[in-house]
């Protein structure tokens, strides 16, 4: 989780866990962190919680607006760029510092605005991402130990849960959940082994 949510305070939201001896360091998104004794039964008290906030931030942010938010900011960015360039063909018919001016503030707020885009674009990818991830999490889980859950997914030692899902792309995920298909269709269903053990003993 690299952003928060309405209702929540970021101190209270946990980025992601790393293990320091035998202290689990609990990092925050406002750059704070804490510090417990490591135990197993510690760090699945901390995935838990994890979940919970990642479950109650997809409650709470409508997609929909991140969306919106994200074409204000493309509408913003393309409407200053269109208003400098105007003013950098009309450099001749008026005065050049007057002129230079007017195209440096509109570029300047372009830059901005592309700034606000690439962050709302982010913020989407990222609801998107974690969105796939609660839908699959206990599947994940689940066939963890299956090779080809990782299919086409670079690293040599992957492996994704709620602490490690930021260090992976929603491209990724949506690979991760077409392994996940894959591996089920595979999976011979209870019809076909009835079928196949009725045949037999007939």
């Amino acid at each position: 989780m690299t952003f928060g949510y309405s209702g929540a305070e970021n101190r209270d939201l946990i980025e992601y866990f790393e293990f320091i001896d035998e202290v689990l360091k609990i990092n925050y998104l406002d750059g704070t962190y804490g510090l417990v004794p490591y135990s197993e039964k510690e760090v699945e008290k901390i995935k838990k919680l994890m979940l919970q906030q990642a479950i109650d931030r997809q409650n709470s942010t409508a997609l929909v607006d991140e969306t919106k938010e994200r074409n204000e900011n493309l509408g913003m960015a393309i409407f200053l760029f269109l208003y400098a360039s105007l003013y950098f063909i009309k450099l001749h018919k008026m005065d050049f510092c007057v002129s230079s001016l007017i195209s440096s503030t509109a570029m300047l707020f372009d830059v901005y605005s592309l700034y606000l885009l690439k962050k709302s674009n982010d913020k989407i990818k990222e609801l998107n991402k974690y969105a796939i991830f609660l839908k699959y999490h206990e599947k994940i889980e689940k066939y963890s130990l299956d090779p080809k859950l990782y299919k086409k997914i670079k690293g040599e030692d992957n492996y994704l849960d709620i602490n490690t899902l930021d260090e992976y792309s929603l491209e990724e995920l949506k690979q991760i959940r077409r392994n996940i298909r894959v591996i089920e269709r595979s999976i011979p269903s209870f019809d076909a082994i009835h079928k196949h053990v009725s045949y037999r003993y007939r």
